[in-house]
């Protein structure tokens, strides 16, 4: 099993998912961590004599790119499925349920911290920024010509019900020259191991995790230029599809490794790097636990080789 698992209850599983394996895909004959998490239930109800006449339950609460790696949380009863779902809906209200993700960012000129806020569009497989989320105006009924003028008002109104408002924090952590770096330079894994669950705390952050806030730079601001890289700590308060690499991207840093939202530069800067998937990882995930109602903290490291280039790793 690709998958691993990091904490598990009767009512939760919290994981890891490696890059290039789908969360859950409808194509015959490929893997995927529903499939296999609901095959590791079966066997461990086997193994403890359960009545297996049904098929395993496992409640899908969010999703991460096939390319991206990082952790997830599903439920093993509807109870806790629907507990888990609702903090979810509200995470924007602060209501427990916080994403924090790990990116490796190409070129552009960013604050050292900053929030990115736009509304997004899904077309063609793509979350497309929209330029200009225009308001209604009032217009009259009819024009010179009897038409009624407010059809096209209707119509563009219309066409924004599927534009969604999607905005994220960010925080630079570290930038480094790739002019000179060689791919000997990057680690297979690391800090010498993947470290899954090394950093793991329920009910609160360890006390080794207490320090200054990693956006607490002295810098005011932080230049990427041409030939540098970034690590950046980017926290979700929306979820959106492709939310990260298509606002990352449209705020002139493009992921490493993402063939569909990187420009030429980033592109050819992966190639180079060996980057073989999307260098984004989910490496936190809070939420409230559905049963007990207590504060869940999960954290790892990331495991694509280009994160090692940076000391924090």
């Amino acid at each position: 099993m690709r998958t691993e698992i990091v904490y598990e209850d009767d009512a939760i599983l919290v994981v890891y998912k490696p890059a290039g394996l789908a969360t859950q895909t409808a194509s015959v004959g490929c893997q995927d961590v529903v499939s296999e998490l609901k095959n590791y239930i079966r066997q461990a109800e086997k193994k403890a004599g359960k009545n297996q006449r049904s098929a395993p339950y496992l409640g899908v609460i969010h999703r991460l790119d096939q390319p991206v790696e990082g952790l997830l949380v599903f439920a093993k009863n509807p109870k806790a499925a629907a507990g888990l779902s609702a903090q979810l809906r509200k995470q924007e209200e602060d209501a427990g349920f916080c994403k924090h993700y790990y990116a490796v960012l190409y070129g552009g000129a960013v604050e050292a911290n900053g929030e990115l806020e736009d509304y997004l569009c899904k077309k063609d497989g793509r979350a497309e920024i929209v330029e200009c989320r225009s308001e209604r105006q009032e217009v009259p009924g009819r024009d010179a010509a009897g038409r009624d003028s407010r059809a096209e008002e209707v119509e563009k109104a219309q066409g924004r019900q599927n534009d969604k408002e999607a905005r994220l924090q960010y925080c630079i952590l570290q930038t480094v020259d790739i002019s000179e770096i060689a791919p000997t330079d990057i680690r297979t894994e690391p800090g010498g191991v993947n470290q899954i669950g090394d950093r793991m705390t329920q009910g609160g952050i360890a006390p080794e995790d207490i320090g200054p806030e990693p956006c607490g730079l002295h810098q005011s601001h932080v230049r990427i230029t041409h030939g540098e890289i970034a690590l950046a700590d980017i926290r979700l308060e929306t979820g959106r599809f492709h939310q990260i690499r298509a606002q990352m991207a449209h705020g002139g840093m493009p992921l490493l490794g993402d063939l569909k939202y990187g420009n030429e530069e980033s592109m050819e800067a992966g190639r180079k790097l060996n980057v073989r998937n999307v260098a984004l990882c989910a490496y936190r995930l809070e939420f409230l636990h559905p049963v007990t109602g207590r504060k869940t903290d999960f954290r790892i490291n990331p495991k694509g080789e280009v994160f090692s280039l940076f000391s924090q790793f």
